[in-house]
């Protein structure tokens, strides 16, 4: 066991890394850990309740598309965000590993400032996505977001699964699940060139492929559009088909009449 300048004891995980087993701002400087974990559980309700709100002024612009994208956004944050407040108050329990510890600074400014960047750069690609900007600087932005989220799992790497709390398997894999579902959402609807974009009925608006007509389909006889200029030809073609018509008014029953042309005025 080692012991640190600030005070920290250092010791050996089950994988034979080197963690925090003992930190002494639990005693010290509680309240700073405990302001700083309640700074990440308040940006996370805030994040929450603007994406609501986003979703609301959407309206006509909400698809079923976007709608998910802010439902799976939004359960990362909301997990990932109680994790590192977690995390934060049991630095021991979580198995931190020493490097982290002896950073920049301790492991509530890094652990912090990590979370709180990140949160910010997903809800920036998140707001552009949802507005329809899909420039591949916000796709590669919601995939950073995700990556980070998803390396808490490197947990697992620092000490056995077993080693955990049951809470603490819970946050780590739970921030893990969400941060895949939203890659996963990520790459199937916003990484190609052509989006699909579902609208409340289902409906993908993806262009449908014009079903060919059979010959049989089509009628023949029908006589094609005559596009016309001015009014005067248009009467010109209603008197020549009511003529027409006049010297077939003694046509058996069940014949034919002459269809009326189409006409079609340019405006």
């Amino acid at each position: 066991m080692t012991r640190h300048s600030s005070g920290a004891k250092f010791g050996t995980s089950g994988f034979g890394s080197p963690v925090v087993i003992h930190d002494p701002f639990d005693e010290q400087y509680g309240y700073l850990r405990l302001f700083m974990a309640l700074l990440i559980l308040l940006y996370a309700i805030i994040s929450l309740v603007w994406l609501y709100f986003l979703k609301k002024k959407l309206k006509q612009n909400l698809t079923d598309q976007k709608a998910m994208l802010i439902l799976l956004f939004g359960l990362s944050v909301g997990v990932s965000g109680f994790h590192f407040a977690d995390n934060l108050m049991r630095p021991v329990d979580y198995w931190t590993p020493e490097w982290i510890h002896r950073g920049l600074a301790t492991v509530q400014d890094i652990t912090c400032i990590y979370w709180l960047g990140n949160n910010t750069l997903g809800l920036y690609a998140l707001y552009h996505l949802a507005w329809g900007r899909l420039e591949k600087k916000y796709t590669y932005m919601m995939y950073l977001y995700c990556f980070a989220i998803w390396s808490g799992q490197s947990h697992f790497i620092v000490a056995p699964i077993w080693d955990f709390h049951w809470f603490c398997i819970a946050t780590i894999l739970g921030e893990g699940f969400t941060s895949i579902a939203l890659h996963i959402y990520m790459y199937f609807f916003y990484s190609r060139e052509s989006p699909r974009t579902f609208d409340r009925q289902g409906n993908d608006g993806m262009p449908k492929k014009s079903k060919k007509l059979k010959k049989s389909d089509t009628n023949e006889n029908e006589p094609e559009p005559v596009v016309v200029e001015n009014s005067q030809e248009i009467e010109s073609l209603l008197a020549d088909y009511q003529k027409e018509k006049n010297k077939q008014g003694d046509v058996k029953s069940g014949s034919t009449t002459p269809k009326m042309r189409h006409v079609q005025k340019l405006e």
